[in-house]
């Protein structure tokens, strides 16, 4: 489960304590680059390091929780659960926006990768509601010792299934992404 993910170079991960610090407003100079055709959405040089951030400190969260999970630290799993939803959310509508909706109206053009675009959203829009569902789910009713077999393996399921989201993700999505920069 999100195996591939851990750090390749021994850089700093500066990006895991994006999901467990308070969301913080910061007027940023006026974005340089091109907009999308027909939005006001620029290409974002920054973006692929957010989203791969965003990825990397997820994976730091899902092991937290797993781990929390197996020692039976509800508190800490409960803890968890909610920063994984904030993370979460939060990269689910940065891709939305800068990623799905730049990509979209770039490859407009292109009918095979309008359709693989449009696959990938539909596909993580689904994703992010049962993830989501799963979370409010547990969230509501808790984790404890008469749960926590059946939330474990429920986790690691989606583990599986955002760690394979993801691979194909950063080896497609983002591939198409960066190589716009290059127009």
């Amino acid at each position: 489960m999100f195996g591939f993910l851990k750090k390749k170079d021994g850089a700093t991960d500066v990006a895991s304590d994006r999901a467990s610090a308070p969301a913080q407003r910061v007027e940023a100079p006026a974005p340089k680059g091109k907009f999308a055709k027909g939005t006001e959405i620029r290409y974002d040089h920054q973006l692929l390091d957010r989203l791969h951030g965003d990825h990397k400190s997820l994976l730091q969260i899902y092991t937290d929780i797993a781990q929390a999970a197996e020692k039976r630290n509800y508190k800490v799993v409960m803890d968890r659960l909610a920063r994984f939803r904030i993370g979460l959310t939060d990269h689910l509508l940065t891709e939305n926006v800068k990623l799905y909706v730049y990509l979209d109206n770039e490859m407009a053009d292109n009918e095979m990768n309008s359709e693989l675009i449009r696959s990938f959203r539909r596909e993580m829009d689904d994703i992010g509601k049962t993830v989501m569902g799963f979370l409010r789910g547990y969230q509501g009713s808790g984790v404890d010792d008469t749960n926590v077999a059946k939330f474990s393996a429920d986790f690691a399921k989606l583990g599986e299934v955002l760690g394979d989201r993801i691979q194909r993700e950063e080896s497609t999505l983002y591939l198409l992404y960066g190589q716009l920069a290059q127009e």
